[in-house]
């Protein structure tokens, strides 16, 4: 698979950074493994006077660069192709 771009691991870097500096209400996010800018946890509250209010929903937000994105959508493109053909032709 493809390496992540450093380009892309400074965007991550920085909306990372101003997330913790400059936190948004009722939304947090931390690194999963401080080594590993690809991958978030991301937890939000439910807001006041709302159906989820006092609710906590937690979840993992993987991120991935445009080059790994690109080949395994060649991949899942060729393998459909390959498989379309094996029924209609």
């Amino acid at each position: 698979m493809a390496q992540p771009t450093s380009s892309a691991l400074r965007a991550l870097a920085l909306e990372y950074k101003s997330l913790q500096e400059e936190p948004v209400e009722g939304f947090r996010v931390k690194l999963v493994n401080e080594d590993n800018m690809f991958e978030w946890e991301v937890a939000i509250f439910g807001p006041p006077d709302t159906l989820y209010q006092g609710g906590y929903f937690k979840s993992l937000a993987p991120f991935i660069s445009l080059a790994v994105l690109l080949q395994c959508s060649l991949l899942l493109n060729l393998h459909l192709n390959i498989y379309s053909r094996k029924l209609y032709h």
